[in-house]
């Protein structure tokens, strides 16, 4: 039993890295629950999250909750956060705010609530613990200057104006290429080098009959091919 949840594991990590469907995914989500103590699993599964909404265009608070996931695993991991994800959060979180701006320009409202919600709230909350954060040195100044968009006309053309959600679009990706480069290869991917470089035949491995294994041998629900 052991040996065939550690099957599933490379299985499953493998399947999470690769360019397939949400839905197709949604499949695999029952057999990650044994693995939540898992730091690398989890850590590819919080990424697969972020690269989805990466290839639907969408910046939003998900990605703010995800990366704060991500810091927390490595936290207690004692990984290092890259300046890169500090970069990304705050990027988001900027277009998180202006995006009201763009939206409702004349609605200051909803544009104090998100200032409130995200700048005094999540960042706020992080500044106050003692563990690192995903804050950056001038988070700070930047609050104050997004609070006083409220009442500066000027200040609050600029934003509405900045390309605040392909910055953050851009930022985010980057992120991404380099902690999938940290990370490293999946271990069946490993596998397969290594087989290569012996000579071994590499089984070829179809979307139906991996995510089959994964699901414990249920009946498949789609059939198709890398």
């Amino acid at each position: 039993m052991e040996d065939d949840m550690i099957d599933k594991r490379w299985v499953l990590e493998f399947l999470l890295r690769q360019p397939i469907e949400d839905n197709v995914i949604n499949l695999l989500l029952p057999a990650l629950a044994p693995t939540i103590n898992d730091h690398r699993m989890m850590k590819t599964f919080l990424l697969r999250r972020i690269r989805s909404e990466l290839e639907k265009g969408f910046v939003s608070e998900k990605i703010l909750e995800t990366l704060e996931l991500i810091e927390e695993l490595d936290y207690r991991e004692g990984v290092g956060i890259l300046d890169s994800m500090k970069e990304a959060y705050c990027a988001v979180a900027v277009e998180c705010v202006v995006m009201f701006l763009r939206e409702e320009p004349k609605n200051m409202k909803e544009y104090r609530k998100a200032v409130d919600r995200i700048w005094r709230g999540r960042l706020g909350d992080m500044e106050k613990g003692e563990k690192v954060s995903l804050v950056s040195s001038w988070s700070k100044d930047l609050t104050n200057v997004l609070e006083v968009a409220v009442w500066n006309v000027s200040v609050c053309e600029y934003f509405s104006k900045k390309d605040t959600r392909n910055d953050a679009l851009k930022l985010v990706r980057v992120f991404m290429e380099e902690v999938t480069k940290e990370m490293g290869p999946s271990f069946l991917e490993l596998l397969g080098e290594t087989m290569c470089e012996e000579g071994t035949d590499v089984p070829v491995l179809t979307n139906a009959s991996t995510v089959n294994q994964v699901c414990g041998g249920g009946r498949v629900l789609f059939s198709w091919t890398w």
